[in-house]
């Protein structure tokens, strides 16, 4: 039973990147943009990538995600945010203006997309493809709907969740780049 759940997973990941895994993806090096990449070249894309760094230190996340695109024969572009304190207030004052609260996750998160947008629009692209919220965000809220409701209900839910205008770090991500000129789409909405 176990490996037809990973089937039918492996499946709906797919089907839900097929229609833009050839779009850019915001690959942090982690699970969730990880997994978007493996769909993208289960579908025969080789995306663009993009990472984070602050200041010129490479996280284990980037290396991660290096290694990611390096190993499967995907671009990798890595954006930059000066790691000044000057710059990283005036980053910090731009995200909390526009996202109108400070809380920390926001502001973590909404942090690298300032300066990733920007780099989309240099290159060219309108849209990106962001991996967020996939393993983690809201999990065990979907797993009780999904228990009690069935699979239309948890996956409404997941819907707004992360694409509505609720208060998930991935909405505010979402919401800011499109602000900034870059539709940010989301396959695990699905």
């Amino acid at each position: 039973m176990y490996e037809g759940e990973v089937a039918r997973w492996r499946a709906l990941m797919i089907d839900a990147v097929r229609p833009v895994a050839s779009l850019p993806l915001l690959l942090s090096g982690g699970i969730d943009s990880g997994t978007l990449l493996a769909a993208a070249l289960a579908c025969g894309a080789r995306p663009a990538c993009y990472v984070f760094q602050l200041g010129g230190v490479e996280s284990e996340d980037a290396r991660a995600a290096r290694s990611m695109a390096l190993t499967l024969g995907c671009s990798l572009s890595t954006v930059e945010s000066p790691r000044t304190l000057d710059r990283l207030v005036a980053d910090v004052q731009v995200v909390t203006k526009f996202i109108g609260h400070g809380q920390k996750t926001h502001v973590q998160c909404c942090h690298p997309v300032l300066h990733l947008v920007r780099r989309l629009r240099e290159d060219g692209h309108e849209c990106a493809v962001i991996g967020t919220g996939g393993v983690v965000e809201d999990a065990r809220a979907c797993a009780v709907i999904l228990g009690r409701d069935g699979e239309a209900a948890a996956r409404a839910h997941r819907r707004e969740r992360l694409l509505g205008t609720g208060p998930s770090a991935t909405n505010s991500m979402i919401a800011l780049a499109r602000s900034l000129g870059v539709e940010m789409v989301q396959p695990y909405a699905e």
